[in-house]
């Protein structure tokens, strides 16, 4: 009788830690899924509002606005290095997803033969001023271009596919 109500006892506690079990692994499932998901939403809008309007200025004119502070060019890409900043705050913290983030934009948002890099850069560049850290003021931007910069040199030294 003591052994039948052991079983009982252990197959009661196994009964109530598996779904406990399921439920932890579930959630987790679901947080990846929706860290994956948000990152794709966050950057089509990201894409859309600031990455497209700063592709679609050439260095020449965004030279200019660097030049000028109290342009109206000039503080417009400052709102959209803020607008960068915070996706990139949210990368840091794991709220999006940054292997997807590499895969929608790396040589598109980070290489210095992409896009927008290299045009940041000039404005990066404008406000750094005398003796200033480059990303004093953008830590995190500065932070995921070299995250990415190291998937990048990983990838290529293992002959994957950079995209994945």
């Amino acid at each position: 009788m003591q052994i039948a109500s052991f079983v009982i006892d252990i197959i009661a506690a196994i009964a109530t830690i598996v779904p406990i079990f399921i439920a932890a692994v579930t959630y987790k499932k679901d947080t990846r899924r929706k860290a994956k998901q948000d990152t794709i939403e966050a950057y089509t809008r990201l894409n859309k509002d600031v990455l497209f309007p700063i592709s679609n200025t050439d260095k020449k004119t965004v030279r200019e606005y660097a030049e000028n502070p109290r342009s109206e060019g000039y503080k417009k890409f400052t709102t959209y290095l803020m607008e960068i900043e915070s996706f990139c705050i949210g990368l840091e913290n794991k709220i999006y997803d940054f292997g997807v983030f590499y895969q929608l934009a790396n040589h598109y948002f980070n290489s210095e033969q992409g896009v927008i890099q290299p045009r940041l850069m000039i404005i990066l560049e404008a406000k750094k001023g005398d003796g200033a850290d480059l990303f004093q003021y953008h830590k995190a931007l500065g932070s995921i271009w070299k995250k990415m910069d190291e998937r990048d040199r990983k990838t290529k030294k293992a002959g994957k596919d950079i995209a994945k």
